[in-house]
């Protein structure tokens, strides 16, 4: 049987050949060096057959261009820089990641922190479009790294440049850009200029940022600075995403003129989301009829955010088709006076891209019908009633849905009053079409007023109310005053004594009761408020009395209760549905989950 010793290499046999124990003096170190080369060479060795081997393996077989876009993938998905981690793993692997321009072309703010990291990046990004992010935090001070400079400086291949300044008083993004007024920048497809100092916002200009033109810019991103004039923006025609962000209305004095912005945004005709919050102009055109219109055909989301004065002046300057998803937020407390003509002015604007020749109109006018206004299907109001919000804030959310062709409408309020809904909702009810609202949903809302309710009193599609952290005792209490109840009560009445007396009378006609289709009645932890204590027979009492329009067309009611303890004692509950059998109450209290299926936790009846 041949030995293992008998299959080692020539040069191995001979070493181990020589008698060790016979060696003296220089002898032994000579001896000991020919060993630690044979140790290397067969190591050596070793790595030359360990890669060939690998070289065998199927994931090694692939193309290098393969295998480039596996690591760009393994990049988006993984944690800033340990996408490097695939350099590791075999020879193979490292000479196709360095050899893939693209992979390297993705400069993150911590590539900063690595010594040498971002020229070995510059280098083997070779041409390839570069994408950049940095954020100057306090801790880095004044000093802007030669790195990042370096960078910048390669306006020839920039598709991407995100800078964000965090805290500290230097002006390290106007500082940074200032020397590249001039330049042109033919492939920047995304800037993003974010100064995160709320208490003092910094200037950009009065030098134009990169004004030798992006041709390819699709958005663009301001936040949290002040602008003497528009110019100094990169403001062109291929943009698809503008967003220009006060954060304070205490900049509104620094705000450029309107028509300057208008003449811009009439060349953005691929414009898709609009996004301007506290920095709307304030000023008031001399001549309103020579104000640039700016038309955005292709317009998805149009988000405003200052005084009820500027967003109006905005909106009558822009034309957008009814897709379009409007969000108006108004921070100063307006009159119904205003709150109508923002609305009057938002139809004038809104659907106006396609809808001239056909008279399809969203809002209501002097010269429309009630039929060709927007109809939407959920009205949702949400009512915060936060302590630290000392600013009034009004929001109108027009989420348009290309499923049903319907905007449903959310409404949100801080700080108001409460005779406001009532006042404010004269003019939506007078300017949109409120006959298709199927949905209305009360959301953090104190008790709405008995004016706010009279609005809607006969809306004939409506089938679901929903409230949540709301106090609903004046709702119970208007909708137990119902006139169609006392008109039945007295119909009825009428009816027995006439077939008491063997005679006729003359019959009045019902009133319509109030929301004639509404099947269902969903509170989710509401807040019973004022007379707590009778709230509970109230709600059943009025359940009741529904079930007695039926004759009229009322459909059955639905009750869907979650959390609202405090109401009945389990004896009372359990008391109270027994008394109404054709009436479907679901009751989910506080220690159930909130399955429907989980019979131990709700009562049906």
């Amino acid at each position: 049987m041949t030995s293992l010793r008998e299959k080692f290499s020539p040069a191995t046999k001979k070493i181990l050949g020589e008698d060790a124990n016979t060696l003296e003096g220089n002898d032994v170190g000579v001896y000991q060096d020919s060993l630690k080369n044979r140790i290397a060479e067969l190591q050596e060795e070793l790595r030359a057959l360990r890669s060939r081997q690998n070289s065998l393996v199927p994931i090694n077989r692939f193309p290098p261009e393969i295998l480039s876009k596996i690591f760009i993938a393994v990049r988006e998905d993984r944690p800033i820089l340990r996408w490097i981690q695939v350099m590791h793993v075999c020879q193979y692997w490292r000479d196709a990641g360095i050899g893939c321009a693209e992979l390297w072309s993705n400069v993150q703010s911590r590539t900063f922190r690595t010594p040498g990291l971002v020229g070995l990046m510059l280098d083997r990004s070779k041409d390839s479009l570069l994408s950049v992010t940095f954020k100057n935090s306090k801790k880095r001070g004044a000093t802007i790294p030669s790195e990042l400079t370096e960078v910048i400086s390669q306006t020839h291949r920039l598709r991407s440049l995100e800078l964000t300044d965090i805290g500290g008083e230097d002006n390290f993004v106007r500082e940074l850009l200032e020397g590249h007024s001039e330049d042109a920048l033919p492939y920047l497809e995304k800037l993003s200029l974010v100064s995160d100092n709320l208490a003092e916002p910094k200037f950009l200009g009065p030098k134009p940022i990169f004004g030798g033109g992006c041709p390819s810019l699709k958005s663009l991103e301001a936040v949290s600075f002040i602008l003497n004039n528009w110019t100094i923006l990169p403001l062109g025609s291929s943009l698809t995403n503008l967003t220009i962000d006060g954060r304070s209305s205490d900049v509104q004095l620094h705000h450029p003129p309107t028509n300057g912005f208008i003449g811009a945004l009439s060349e953005m005709k691929a414009l898709k989301h609009l996004r301007i919050h506290h920095f709307l102009p304030y000023d008031i055109p001399a001549d309103p009829t020579t104000t640039p219109i700016a038309t955005f055909p292709h317009l998805a989301r149009l988000d405003l955010r200052d005084t009820i004065h500027s967003v109006t002046t905005f909106v009558r300057s822009l034309r957008f088709p009814k897709t379009t998803s409007p969000i108006l937020q108004i921070w100063d407390r307006p009159g119904q006076a205003a709150f109508d003509y923002l609305l009057a002015t938002l139809g004038e604007s809104w659907n106006t891209v396609d809808a001239c020749s056909s008279g399809n109109w969203p809002f209501a006018s002097t010269s429309t019908s009630r039929s060709s206004r927007l109809g939407i299907q959920t009205l949702t109001v949400n009512n915060f009633r936060s302590f630290d919000r000392e600013a009034y804030r009004l929001a109108l959310n027009f989420e348009f849905s290309p499923k049903s062709g319907h905007s449903p409408l959310n409404i949100d309020f801080w700080n108001i009053r409460a005779e406001e809904p009532g006042i404010l909702f004269a003019p939506v009810a007078q300017h949109l079409d409120m006959t298709s609202i199927q949905q209305l949903r009360i959301v953090d809302s104190d008790a709405l007023p008995e004016a706010f309710w009279q609005r809607f009193a006969a809306l004939k599609k409506l089938n679901t109310l929903y409230f949540e952290f709301s106090k609903i005792h004046t709702f119970l209490e208007w909708m137990n005053g119902d006139p169609a109840f006392q008109r039945l009560s007295e119909t009825q009445a009428l009816e027995v004594g006439s077939s008491d007396n063997g005679g006729s009378v003359a019959m009045t006609e019902p009133a319509t009761p109030y929301f004639p289709q509404l099947s269902m009645l969903e509170l989710c932890e509401v807040l019973v408020g004022t007379g707590s204590d009778s709230m509970g027979d109230t709600f059943f009492d009025w359940l009741e009395k529904r079930l007695l329009l039926k004759p009229l067309g009322c459909p059955t009611m639905q009750a869907r209760l979650r959390h609202c303890e405090g109401w009945f004692d389990p004896e009372d509950w359990e008391e109270a549905c027994l008394m109404l059998p054709d009436v479907y109450v679901k009751w989910v209290g506080l220690d159930s989950s909130d399955s429907e299926e989980d019979a131990d936790d709700s009562h049906d009846v």
